[in-house]
């Protein structure tokens, strides 16, 4: 299917997310649709999938004019869409909700539907449990089971949207892998993504967007060129504390803690330590017991837990340990759920700032966001709401800031930027605390720590400690 834009645009009240943006995805290809966040990628990609309706322009689908009303439209006319955070019910399994959503869309009987669901996962998702509840899985769960209720779609084009976010090295050089199966046979893949070295690799053709309008579009992606990372000169500085009392002493200490939930993976002799004044971080290549992991440093968790905690010199039971204790004792948490736990898309920009009594004007301003306080969550992008939500936190100046899947969805200049102001929080003396440190330069840690199968260790110090 050949997939062709002209003129589109798409106004706010506020702003503007496209300008006359004009481009062709042809069919048998897999095109990447590279920006900045906050370039219009998203906004594109809701367009052609049916889920907003663009202020002007039009949209042709094998040179015949098209209009969608919703999603559902899109999908009948074979354009299938997997979503960053997919919209999956959590109080269902893996299972049940692609079931669902073929119910909506198509007339499979249970035979089939089931013949033809495990061919689909043993091929794409072949280590997905289909029967265990969303709610205690985690965001490459959450991926795969979206991808799955789009593959058992009637679709001509796919749409995908960072779906590599969560993925190891592995799966995502399967993923691809198939994705181009899919083009071979004559499928139009459309991919979302802030990473050039993704583009690069996996790509036929790199469309690439700036503030909403089309800076370029490359037939060939050995055509496509950029500037150098700036996280290349951020990798080869280190972390040093701004010579207040508090340099190097422990902020928070867990000792032997532990985190049993009844239904995902346990964690447990958990030992850790975050220095004021430093950057720690804990690594994992365990999607479900990082889940777990997060659950309880975060405070989140309702599971079973043991062991001991230290938080400003005072110790205490891991079972008193919870999100309120960390409220109360003015620690910022920036979840890695950005959209519904660090935010909700139906809130203002106003009302997800203002949380804290914090002045939303000012922590606009401050997060460098062209953005109004009256517009909704939803609009933001990924590095937007990022950005907004870091200096919610760190107006209440924190003493602890844990801060878990932090360069997730950002391109290359957020992840710069990103990086400088965690390498000023320590400086000004807080301890930074990174869960799932994919991306962040290791040579700023003070410490790292790794988690795997449901164990942590020490793998690498500033002091040479192991």
């Amino acid at each position: 299917m050949e997939i062709r834009l002209e003129n589109v645009s798409k106004d706010y009240p506020f702003k503007t997310a496209l300008c006359k943006v004009s481009v062709t995805f042809a069919a048998g290809k897999i095109h990447a649709l590279l920006g900045e966040n906050g370039a219009g990628k998203s906004t594109l990609a809701k367009i052609i999938s049916g889920r907003i309706k663009m202020s002007e322009g039009k949209l042709f689908l094998d040179g015949l004019e098209s209009y969608f009303s919703s999603p559902k439209d899109a999908l009948k006319k074979g354009i299938a869409e997997v979503q960053q955070r997919p919209l999956l019910s959590f109080s269902l399994t893996a299972r049940q909700n692609i079931l669902l959503s073929c119910k909506s869309f198509s007339s499979y009987g249970s035979r089939l539907f089931n013949t033809r669901l495990l061919e689909l996962k043993e091929k794409w998702a072949p280590k997905l449990s289909l029967d265990q509840k969303i709610k205690d899985t985690g965001g490459a769960v959450h991926f795969y089971t979206g991808l799955l209720c789009a593959l058992m779609q009637d679709f001509n084009c796919l749409i995908l949207d960072e779906p590599s976010s969560f993925l190891t090295p592995e799966e995502r050089k399967s993923l691809f892998l198939h994705l181009r199966e899919e083009a071979q046979c004559g499928k139009t893949i459309i991919l979302i993504t802030h990473s050039k070295t993704e583009a690069l690799n996996y790509s036929d053709t790199i469309t690439l967007l700036q503030k909403g309008k089309l800076a370029g579009f490359f037939p060939n992606p050995k055509l496509y060129t950029s500037k150098p990372s700036p996280l290349t000169d951020a990798g080869n500085k280190r972390i040093s504390a701004d010579g207040s009392s508090k340099e190097s002493k422990p902020c928070i200490r867990f000792t032997n803690a532990s985190c049993i939930p009844a239904r995902q993976p346990a964690v447990r002799g958990i030992t850790l330590c975050a220095n004021y004044g430093e950057i720690t971080a804990v690594a994992s290549s365990n999607e479900a017991s990082f889940v777990t992991f997060e659950n309880f440093i975060t405070g989140m968790s309702k599971a079973k837990c043991g062991g001991r905690v230290e938080f400003a010199e005072k110790e205490f039971s891991a079972k008193k340990y919870s999100t309120t204790f960390l409220r109360k004792n003015k620690v910022a948490i920036v979840s890695s759920n950005k959209t519904f736990r660090a935010s909700n898309p139906d809130l203002s920009v106003e009302q997800m700032l203002s949380i804290f009594g914090g002045n939303p004007d000012v922590l606009i301003k401050k997060a460098g966001v062209s953005i109004t306080k009256e517009e909704k969550c939803s609009s933001l992008s990924g590095g937007m709401l990022q950005r907004l939500i870091l200096e919610r936190e760190l107006s209440i100046n924190p003493d602890l800031v844990i801060l878990c899947n932090p360069m997730q969805g950002l391109d290359v200049s957020a992840q710069a930027a990103l990086c400088k102001r965690i390498e000023s929080i320590a400086k000004e003396g807080a301890a930074v605390l990174l869960i799932g440190s994919h991306d962040f330069p290791m040579t700023l840690c003070s410490k790292v720590y790794s988690l795997q199968n449901g164990r942590i260790s020490l793998s690498f110090s500033k002091d040479g400690l192991l």
